[in-house]
Protein backbone atom coordinates (compact mmCIF):
# COMPACT_ATOMS: atom_id res chain seq x y z
CA UNK A 1 0.00 0.00 0.00
CA UNK A 2 3.07 2.06 1.31
CA UNK A 3 3.99 1.94 -2.81
CA UNK A 4 0.62 3.34 -4.30
CA UNK A 5 0.08 6.01 -1.36
CA UNK A 6 3.93 7.03 -2.31
CA UNK A 7 3.24 7.17 -6.05
CA UNK A 8 -0.28 8.79 -5.63
CA UNK A 9 1.23 11.66 -3.52
CA UNK A 10 4.63 11.98 -5.58
CA UNK A 11 2.56 12.21 -8.75
CA UNK A 12 -0.10 14.71 -7.77
CA UNK A 13 2.85 17.50 -6.74
CA UNK A 14 4.99 17.28 -9.36
CA UNK A 15 2.27 17.78 -11.37
CA UNK A 16 1.07 20.78 -9.34
CA UNK A 17 4.20 21.94 -8.79
CA UNK A 18 5.37 21.36 -12.61
CA UNK A 19 2.28 23.16 -14.84
CA UNK A 20 3.96 23.95 -17.68
CA UNK A 21 6.40 20.91 -18.30
CA UNK A 22 5.12 17.91 -20.69
CA UNK A 23 3.64 14.61 -19.00
CA UNK A 24 6.69 13.00 -20.04
CA UNK A 25 8.92 15.29 -18.24
CA UNK A 26 6.96 14.73 -15.24
CA UNK A 27 6.57 10.91 -15.23
CA UNK A 28 10.53 11.03 -16.10
CA UNK A 29 10.91 13.07 -12.42
CA UNK A 30 8.08 10.36 -10.68
CA UNK A 31 9.77 7.45 -12.12
CA UNK A 32 13.25 8.48 -10.51
CA UNK A 33 11.36 10.07 -7.32
CA UNK A 34 9.66 6.66 -6.53
CA UNK A 35 12.76 4.12 -7.80
CA UNK A 36 14.18 1.39 -5.84
CA UNK A 37 17.26 2.78 -5.87
CA UNK A 38 16.46 6.42 -4.46
CA UNK A 39 14.15 4.84 -1.46
CA UNK A 40 16.65 2.87 -0.52
CA UNK A 41 19.43 5.61 -0.70
CA UNK A 42 16.76 7.81 1.47
CA UNK A 43 15.68 5.08 3.88
CA UNK A 44 19.66 3.85 4.67
CA UNK A 45 19.79 7.63 5.38
CA UNK A 46 16.36 8.06 7.81
CA UNK A 47 15.50 4.93 9.32
CA UNK A 48 18.08 3.22 12.15
CA UNK A 49 18.85 -0.46 11.10
CA UNK A 50 18.85 -1.23 15.17
CA UNK A 51 14.80 -0.70 14.91
CA UNK A 52 14.72 -2.65 11.70
CA UNK A 53 12.47 -6.15 12.06
CA UNK A 54 13.96 -9.00 9.94
CA UNK A 55 14.67 -12.53 9.85
CA UNK A 56 17.89 -12.46 7.63
CA UNK A 57 21.85 -12.24 8.57
CA UNK A 58 21.47 -8.67 7.03
CA UNK A 59 19.38 -6.23 5.58
CA UNK A 60 19.80 -6.22 1.91
CA UNK A 61 20.18 -3.09 -0.06
CA UNK A 62 15.97 -3.59 -1.63
CA UNK A 63 15.55 -4.14 1.82
CA UNK A 64 15.54 -0.15 3.26
CA UNK A 65 13.24 0.90 0.52
CA UNK A 66 10.46 -1.60 1.40
CA UNK A 67 10.87 -0.67 4.98
CA UNK A 68 10.14 3.26 3.89
CA UNK A 69 7.29 2.04 1.82
CA UNK A 70 6.01 -0.19 4.92
CA UNK A 71 6.18 3.05 6.99
CA UNK A 72 4.49 5.30 4.19
CA UNK A 73 1.29 2.66 4.35
CA UNK A 74 1.35 2.59 8.35
CA UNK A 75 1.72 6.19 8.61
CA UNK A 76 -1.41 6.83 5.67
CA UNK A 77 -3.71 4.57 7.80
CA UNK A 78 -2.26 5.96 11.18
CA UNK A 79 -1.97 9.94 10.68
CA UNK A 80 -4.26 10.16 7.36
CA UNK A 81 -3.08 11.50 4.01
CA UNK A 82 -2.25 15.36 4.89
CA UNK A 83 0.20 13.50 7.50
CA UNK A 84 1.20 11.43 4.73
CA UNK A 85 1.83 14.21 2.77
CA UNK A 86 4.22 16.09 4.61
CA UNK A 87 6.37 13.43 5.45
CA UNK A 88 6.59 12.72 1.50
CA UNK A 89 7.81 15.84 1.16
CA UNK A 90 10.58 16.28 3.99
CA UNK A 91 11.90 13.34 3.06
CA UNK A 92 11.71 12.44 -0.15
CA UNK A 93 10.69 15.50 -2.44
CA UNK A 94 13.16 17.92 -1.30
CA UNK A 95 15.87 16.29 -2.09
CA UNK A 96 18.38 17.94 -4.56
CA UNK A 97 20.88 14.82 -5.70
CA UNK A 98 17.78 14.22 -7.77
CA UNK A 99 18.52 16.30 -10.59
CA UNK A 100 21.91 14.54 -10.43
CA UNK A 101 20.55 11.12 -10.95
CA UNK A 102 18.30 12.56 -14.13
CA UNK A 103 21.16 13.70 -16.06
CA UNK A 104 21.82 9.79 -16.25
CA UNK A 105 18.38 8.18 -16.71
CA UNK A 106 18.80 8.14 -20.56
CA UNK A 107 15.34 5.40 -20.69
CA UNK A 108 13.40 8.13 -19.23
CA UNK A 109 14.38 11.06 -21.53
CA UNK A 110 14.05 8.82 -24.96
CA UNK A 111 10.43 8.10 -23.20
CA UNK A 112 9.91 11.79 -23.23
CA UNK A 113 11.53 12.11 -26.80
CA UNK A 114 9.19 9.52 -27.82
CA UNK A 115 6.00 11.20 -25.95
CA UNK A 116 6.97 14.08 -27.76
CA UNK A 117 7.42 12.34 -31.18
CA UNK A 118 4.15 10.16 -30.89
CA UNK A 119 6.42 7.40 -31.33
CA UNK A 120 6.08 4.13 -30.20
CA UNK A 121 9.42 2.63 -28.04
CA UNK A 122 9.84 -0.74 -26.14
CA UNK A 123 12.24 -2.67 -24.93
CA UNK A 124 12.83 -6.38 -24.90
CA UNK A 125 14.67 -9.55 -24.22
CA UNK A 126 15.86 -10.99 -27.25
CA UNK A 127 18.06 -13.86 -26.08
CA UNK A 128 19.85 -14.76 -23.08
CA UNK A 129 22.56 -16.63 -22.41
CA UNK A 130 25.12 -18.39 -19.85
CA UNK A 131 23.97 -19.80 -15.89
CA UNK A 132 21.51 -17.85 -13.92
CA UNK A 133 24.27 -16.46 -11.56
CA UNK A 134 25.67 -15.22 -14.41
CA UNK A 135 23.51 -14.79 -17.05
CA UNK A 136 23.78 -12.45 -19.98
CA UNK A 137 21.28 -10.68 -21.99
CA UNK A 138 20.16 -9.46 -25.30
CA UNK A 139 18.18 -6.05 -25.47
CA UNK A 140 16.35 -5.11 -28.30
CA UNK A 141 15.10 -1.72 -28.69
CA UNK A 142 11.92 -1.41 -30.78
CA UNK A 143 10.65 2.08 -32.44
CA UNK A 144 7.19 1.66 -33.94
CA UNK A 145 7.14 -2.11 -33.42
CA UNK A 146 10.65 -2.20 -35.31
CA UNK A 147 13.81 -3.51 -33.95
CA UNK A 148 16.78 -1.14 -34.11
CA UNK A 149 19.54 -1.65 -32.28
CA UNK A 150 20.25 -4.59 -29.27
CA UNK A 151 22.69 -4.63 -26.72
CA UNK A 152 24.32 -7.35 -24.59
CA UNK A 153 24.18 -7.04 -20.81
CA UNK A 154 24.44 -8.72 -17.48
CA UNK A 155 21.08 -7.26 -15.95
CA UNK A 156 17.95 -6.14 -18.12
CA UNK A 157 18.28 -3.10 -16.35
CA UNK A 158 21.42 -2.22 -16.71
CA UNK A 159 21.34 -3.31 -20.67
CA UNK A 160 18.14 -0.88 -21.38
CA UNK A 161 19.96 2.04 -19.93
CA UNK A 162 23.00 1.67 -21.85
CA UNK A 163 20.66 0.98 -24.96
CA UNK A 164 18.65 3.71 -23.77
CA UNK A 165 22.16 6.07 -23.41
CA UNK A 166 23.24 4.82 -27.43
CA UNK A 167 19.88 5.43 -28.82
CA UNK A 168 19.22 8.85 -27.08
CA UNK A 169 22.56 10.21 -28.05
CA UNK A 170 21.77 9.17 -31.66
CA UNK A 171 19.24 11.07 -31.87
CA UNK A 172 20.87 14.33 -30.05
CA UNK A 173 23.44 14.32 -32.61
CA UNK A 174 20.85 13.74 -35.57
CA UNK A 175 18.96 17.07 -34.14
CA UNK A 176 22.16 18.91 -33.67
CA UNK A 177 23.27 18.28 -37.51
CA UNK A 178 19.64 19.45 -38.80
CA UNK A 179 19.54 22.63 -36.83
CA UNK A 180 23.03 23.24 -38.21
CA UNK A 181 21.55 22.75 -41.48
Amino acid sequence: MGDAVLSSIVSETLYNLGLSESEGILSSKRALIISRKNLNNIAKEILDEKYLIHNTKRISENMYGNYLEAIIGALYLDQGLKRTERFIKDKILDRPRLNKQSQKDFKSKLITWSNNEKNKINFIVLDSLGPDHKKKYNIGFLLNGEIIKTYWAYSIKEGEQALAKIIYKEIDERNSLARRN
